[in-house]
């Protein structure tokens, strides 16, 4: 899982669940997880859905932010936010587009 930074292919791996800071990295997304699957099923307003997408994260930079008090270094330093990726060329973008099969 992206959360935890360990894959959760099979049923095997839920171990690493087990470690307390992996847990509590984890909490927040199975807990967003289980919100989702809630609002999809039990939802009858089309609206609702991509609401609580865009709510999920807004709230969790919200608690970075302006509870916990952090910047975005110190929540990368704990784990919460991922490492910063080197930018990808607009070449290898393209490069990745197959024009032929456009009609």
């Amino acid at each position: 899982a992206l959360c935890i930074s360990m894959p959760l292919v099979s049923f095997t791996d839920w171990k690493y669940l087990a470690e307390g800071h992996n847990f509590i990295l984890a909490f927040p997304g199975l807990l967003a997880a289980l919100g989702l699957t809630m609002v999809s099923r039990l939802s009858k307003n089309d609206a609702l859905l991509p609401l609580c997408m865009v709510l999920i994260p807004s709230l969790f930079y919200i608690v970075i932010f302006c509870f916990v008090g952090w910047d975005l270094d110190q929540a990368r330093d704990a784990g919460w936010v991922g490492q910063v990726a080197p930018p990808t060329p607009i070449q290898d973008v393209v490069s990745l587009i197959d024009f032929s099969l456009v009609q």
